[in-house]
């Protein structure tokens, strides 16, 4: 502690130290902190920390030593920090530096000091007034549209990423709350569905590239079911990758639901049992499995589309609107009802062959082979 040293970590110590004190028969940390308890009363002793002077959590100690160790410096490395300050596990370094608003990653292993962060008090009522205004009016406002004026050519070393994390940290996170790059007032945030379904609401044709490529924007992930749900909800699939809206179709509801009774019946199918659409009505649009599926999920009055996951393999099921069953225990009786082996390997290759699922392995399998072989032996298959 003479030397300047924060806060020392009992395991780092005695690792660090770990002859001389088995020479003074001192082997474990609880020894280690009784002994210290009686030689200096006056340190503060955490459940695994030792400090100099206050009560202090582990993270403040952590990142107090990581200021006092790198000084002005404006960068700072995991693997120099983790020679310098020998009495705290890497593992603490690593996630203090992380967890702490007072630092920015740059890249693997190298971090910003926020304290050497540049920006003016207008940048800073810029910023506010932006962020302030968006969130009045659309309840949210993106951090990549933020106002930026002369923060970048004033901390040139940082990447854009890098630049929205520190401003985030240094302007608005004392009122506002940060969902991937999403600002909000409000800790639950939107819901980036609703976003997303905004984003297509007047569109004539979207992808699922596209709204994929909108997700990240807004997010900072590409989550491909959220861009698939919320496409679903506003257009009409008509292939893979395809969306348009609804005013390019014309769908005969009676028609194309007695048309499916006659396939389905009361229970459910698989989407692919539907093998040819040369009797169903004009609809403005060519018919296929992508097309049926938006069908079913928005118009039909006596169906619905049962799906785990939307995918692109038309994998999922056409169930009657009034069958009290989940996806699962569709599953189990679909597999009940087949002669194969209940075993994960087979069911998972029936279903996935005959198109229930996208994959051939599923999580929940071991469920359904049980639920199945409960079917099997009340219905005596």
């Amino acid at each position: 502690f003479q030397t300047g040293t924060i806060v020392i970590f009992l395991s780092a110590f005695i690792e660090t130290h770990e002859e001389w004190l088995e020479e003074k028969h001192i082997a474990s940390e609880s020894l280690l902190k009784e002994v210290l308890k009686l030689c200096c009363p006056s340190l503060y002793f955490g459940q695994n920390i030792i400090t100099k002077g206050e009560r202090i959590t582990e993270h403040e100690a952590v990142v107090a030593e990581i200021h006092r160790v790198s000084g002005s410096e404006a960068f700072v490395w995991v693997d120099d920090l983790v020679e310098k300050m020998i009495y705290i596990p890497s593992n603490k370094i690593s996630w203090s530096l992380s967890a702490s608003d007072e630092f920015v990653r740059i890249s693997e292993g190298k971090y910003f000091c926020m304290h050497c962060f540049i920006y003016s008090d207008e940048d800073t009522r810029k910023i506010l007034d932006f962020v302030s205004e968006e969130c009045a009016s659309k309840g949210y406002a993106s951090i990549t549209d933020v106002p930026m004026g002369s923060i970048p050519e004033e901390n040139f070393e940082l990447s854009t990423t890098a630049l929205y994390s520190a401003i985030y940290n240094a302007i608005l996170k004392a009122n506002y709350y940060l969902n991937g790059k999403i600002l909000t007032v409000d800790q639950d945030g939107v819901d980036i569905t609703i976003l997303l379904k905004d984003y297509c609401q007047n569109r004539d044709e979207c992808t699922v590239t596209e709204m994929m490529e909108r997700a990240e924007e807004l997010t900072g992930s590409s989550n491909k079911q959220y861009s698939i749900i919320a496409l679903y909800d506003k257009l009409i699939r008509v292939d893979v990758n395809h969306f348009v809206s609804e005013k390019y179709v014309s769908f005969d509801v009676d028609r194309i639901d007695c048309l499916l009774e006659e396939i389905v019946g009361s229970r459910f199918a698989p989407i692919r049992k539907v093998s040819t659409f040369a009797l169903f009505p004009i609809c403005g649009l060519n018919w296929n499995h992508y097309l049926l599926e938006s069908y079913c999920y928005r118009f039909s009055r006596r169906y619905r589309l049962a799906v785990l996951n939307y995918n692109d393999k038309n994998a999922g099921m056409i169930a009657a609107i009034d069958l009290p069953l989940t996806y699962n225990e569709m599953l189990s009786e679909a597999a009940a009802e087949t002669g194969i082996e209940l075993t994960p390997e087979s069911v998972g290759e029936y279903l996935f062959t005959n198109g229930f699922t996208a994959r051939r392995k599923y999580s929940n399998m071991p469920e359904i082979i049980e639920k199945a072989k409960i079917i099997r032996e009340e219905r005596q298959f």
